[in-house]
């Protein structure tokens, strides 16, 4: 638990510094964080094999399973060191799900299958958008105003988040 402690407060104060804008470039970021943090996981990793081979860990405890976890998952924890997107801490990620975990009991009443996917899709469509810096409400619309064109796999691609052109909102006429 030392480790996650400690790891947890490192990548805090350089999220700190990082958003107070006290890093020339995201690349400044990692440098630090490679500096400052991968000595730590390299103890962390030699910790963790060490204890596998120590014979006193039967193997049908559930600690040797949460180590055989953490090293056969090694190298996707590693990212953690490589790009600066990637957070130690999964609150992110929870916050982001928090949304279809408040819609699943709706889903229930989805009348099928395919609506409950359909819920899916779209909370999905949501939930990108608002990782790209969009507003949801003018996602949708550019989105639903620019899909009926759409005609070749590059079309589509366009109308990803990350690549949509968001377009002023234009009254169109009078509902009656």
């Amino acid at each position: 638990m030392s480790f996650i402690s400690l790891f947890s407060q490192l990548e805090n104060e350089s999220s700190e510094k990082l958003s107070f804008g006290l890093y020339q470039s995201k690349a400044d970021f990692l440098e630090r964080r490679v500096k400052e943090v991968k000595p730590h996981m390299d103890n962390l990793h030699s910790w963790l094999l060490e204890k596998k081979q120590k014979e006193m860990i039967l193997d049908s405890s559930k600690t040797k399973e949460a180590i055989n976890y953490c090293l056969n998952r090694w190298e996707n924890l590693e990212n953690f060191i490589k790009y600066p997107e990637a957070t130690f801490s999964t609150n992110a990620a929870e916050r982001s799900v928090k949304s279809w975990v408040m819609a699943r009991r709706n889903f229930l009443f989805s009348g099928s299958g395919n609506g409950a996917r359909a819920s899916c899709f779209i909370l999905s469509l949501i939930e990108t958008a608002k990782q790209n810096g969009i507003a949801p409400e003018d996602y949708l619309r550019c989105l639903f105003e620019k899909a009926p064109y759409a005609e070749t796999e590059n079309d589509w691609k366009k109308l990803l988040p990350w690549n949509i052109e968001i377009t002023p909102y234009k009254v169109r006429g009078e509902w009656i």
